[in-house]
């Protein structure tokens, strides 16, 4: 007669069971690769930077909307917290007030110019 031990090890595994087998085969190349994985995200952190910087020198940038955001970070800085009267040359302010304030520190950073916004561009071509 087959003992219980050999009888319950072809019993089908549960659903559960299923699931845990099967991640834990995903994960173990993840484990092992963990390495490689480092080196691609480096090299793509690193090709980002390049084609970033690239377009930034390229590229001549048209203030569109910097204008108009810096008009409306001054109505924010000014006191002005209706959205409806946050202007700027594109209209009212639509976004938000996450995008305020990020806009309210790079003002504070740049003094309100895109030229060190865009990483000193014109300091770039002028030096090549």
């Amino acid at each position: 007669p087959p003992s219980s031990s050999s009888s319950q090890s072809q019993l089908p595994l549960s659903s559960v069971e299923l699931v845990r087998n099967w991640v834990g085969k995903l994960r173990r190349p993840i484990r092992e690769e963990r390495r490689l994985s480092l080196i691609i995200a480096v090299f793509l952190l690193a090709c980002e930077a390049v084609f970033c910087s690239a377009i930034i020198y390229k590229v001549p940038y048209t203030k569109i909307d910097w204008d108009a955001y810096m008009q409306q970070v001054e109505a924010f800085l000014g006191g002005e917290r209706d959205y409806e009267a946050i202007r700027g040359d594109t209209g009212p302010l639509v976004y938000p007030a996450g995008f305020l304030y990020v806009f309210t520190a790079l003002k504070l950073i740049t003094g309100g110019n895109v030229l060190p916004a865009q990483v000193r561009k014109k300091l770039t071509k002028i030096r090549s």
